[in-house]
């Protein structure tokens, strides 16, 4: 029982230090930070460029990596959170209107960012902008639109993803 009390002071202290490094940023440094929270995973600088086009948006992303909220991988140039802040960065996204608003804006991106047709799918990387638009649209609350996307783009590859890594063998 000791080790549940200790576990659970931890996690209390864990979570307090992140509630006061997230509400002392500025509103607009809140307000992106959850917005690149609605990302499944890391993202690369140019698309963040492109879907936040604010002059700002440099000096924001700094702030953000040096306050520790933000990672940066140079050698691939692709943004990323930890978990547990990206957990928390999006579960205080100002409300549910405004989350779904932000996926909306982002599913627009990827869909300008998909390829075409799935002919020159090689592996599951090249799947990437259609897992990423399935995502925000299911994030949208538009599951229709998921489920065909699903049907139409990924479970197909998929299938033959995994059937090309068990017949190699």
């Amino acid at each position: 029982m000791k080790n549940l009390e200790i576990f659970d002071n931890v996690k209390a202290r864990r979570h307090h230090v992140l509630e006061r490094a997230y509400e002392s940023l500025a509103p607009e440094r809140r307000d992106l930070l959850s917005k690149i929270s609605c990302f499944r995973g890391s993202m690369e600088y140019a698309v963040l460029k492109k879907v936040f086009p604010s002059p700002d948006l440099d000096k924001a992303l700094l702030d953000l990596r040096k306050r520790g909220l933000l990672q940066y991988a140079g050698e691939t140039q692709r943004y990323d959170m930890h978990p547990i802040v990206r957990h928390y960065a999006y579960d205080h996204f100002t409300d549910e209107k405004r989350r779904k608003e932000a996926h909306v804006e982002l599913a627009m991106h990827f869909i300008d960012a998909m390829p075409v047709t799935n002919k020159n799918v090689k592996t599951l990387e090249d799947l990437a902008p259609v897992i990423e638009l399935y995502h925000h649209m299911v994030r949208a609350g538009n599951l229709d639109e998921a489920l065909k996307l699903f049907i139409d783009r990924l479970a197909r590859q998929l299938l033959l993803s995994i059937w090309r890594i068990s017949t190699s063998d």
